[in-house]
Parts: structure tokens; C-alpha cells; sequence
């Protein structure tokens, strides 16, 4: 993902959102990997079924989630598919 989204970075908004960290934490974490997305904390996560890290979920502008993915998942064709999706509205 981190080599697709600069791609997308226009067009689509990308944020990591931490379900346990602090913002330092998540926040030195993404500097010290290159991630070029900002990142957020949220208590609420569990409001869409998020009840362990490293979940994926892409919602598109109507609030539909098109895309839903647990650890491990996601490559970059399938980011670049997501992306395309959610850019194209």
C-alpha cells in the first residue's frame, strides 16, 4: 500500500486509525516506516467490527464500505483496484 497510495493520495483520503496506541506511538511508528498517510486514534472503532489491529476498511463518500480485509490482506493490485474505486466516486 505504501507504494500505491502516493498514486491516489489526491484523490483518495487514507488514514491508519489506532484502536489501543497513543497518537505519539502511531504517529512515530508511521515516520520511522515512510508511511505517507496521516494517523488517528479512535475509541469507537468497534462500531464497524474492529476488534484487532491491522484491519483494512475503505468506506467510499456515500458511507458504504466497498472494501473489508484482516491481517495479512491486501495487495497492491488490490489497494490500486480499491483506490481506482473510491477516486472514481
Amino acid at each position: 500500500m505504501k507504494t500505491v497510495y502516493p498514486e491516489f493520495d489526491q484523490d483518495v483520503k487514507f488514514y491508519a486509525v489506532g484502536i489501543s496506541e497513543s497518537l505519539e506511538v502511531l504517529d512515530r511508528y508511521a515516520q520511522n516506516n515512510g508511511y505517507p498517510w496521516p494517523v488517528a486514534v479512535s475509541p469507537n472503532t468497534g462500531d464497524l467490527g474492529v476488534t484487532q489491529q491491522s484491519y483494512k476498511i475503505a468506506i467510499d463518500e456515500r458511507g458504504v464500505q466497498i472494501y473489508r480485509a484482516s491481517f495479512g490482506s491486501g495487495t497492491d493490485d488490490e489497494w490500486r483496484k480499491v483506490f481506482t474505486q473510491l477516486s472514481e466516486g
